[in-house]
């Protein structure tokens, strides 16, 4: 309430006492305030979108061009896509950026050669083509061992869960209508 004070709050080795000056009351917002925003929102959805059906799209042709027997710098020559090589990233480092502990993420489940999924990541998306992998010497491995492990399992157990899930889809037949959940009035 408006004049009372707070017991104290620490954080750290700081303690705060807070006091409550003045209540502003919540108010609707008129469509002629949040229209700008609500604008900028939806084109930036649709950007998205967009982006990601290109990138997929571009991912299964250079994908097709690899199955066809072209290597990978000729598939994505191909395709025009950008390509940034990376090199010595450690998917243990913990002085990694959040970018590069993504993509060395990613390449944990991929084998020589091959091209991972796309992959979502806040810069956008993403897929990985394993090259080449350093082999760990066995010091490394040892210390790394049981994270890395942890790491491959979590995501085999996503991915064996989103098969479940799709297939438990299909076989309950279940089916989403257009507009069902608009005239139930949830």
């Amino acid at each position: 309430k408006t004049g009372e004070i707070s017991d104290p709050i620490q954080d750290g080795n700081s303690f705060y006492l807070l006091t409550v000056d003045a209540v502003s009351p919540t108010r609707q917002l008129e469509l002629s305030e949040v229209t700008d925003k609500i604008t900028k929102y939806l084109k930036s959805e649709k950007a998205s979108k967009i982006a990601e059906e290109a990138a997929a799209k571009s991912l299964t042709q250079i994908r097709a061009a690899m199955t066809s027997g072209k290597s990978f710098a000729d598939a994505v020559k191909q395709e025009g896509v950008k390509v940034d090589p990376l090199t010595n990233i450690d998917p243990s480092n913990s002085k990694n950026t959040d970018e590069q502990q993504a993509l060395a993420t990613a390449t944990l489940s991929l084998k020589e050669g091959e091209l991972g999924q796309l992959e979502p990541a806040p810069w956008g998306a993403f897929a990985v083509y394993l090259e080449k992998r350093t082999p760990l010497t066995d010091a490394q491995w040892k210390e790394h061992q049981a994270e890395l492990s942890k790491k491959m399992l979590t995501k085999d157990q996503d991915l064996i869960f989103l098969e479940w899930l799709r297939q438990s889809a299909g076989t309950a037949e279940i089916k989403m209508l257009a507009g069902a959940a608009a005239k139930s009035g949830s």
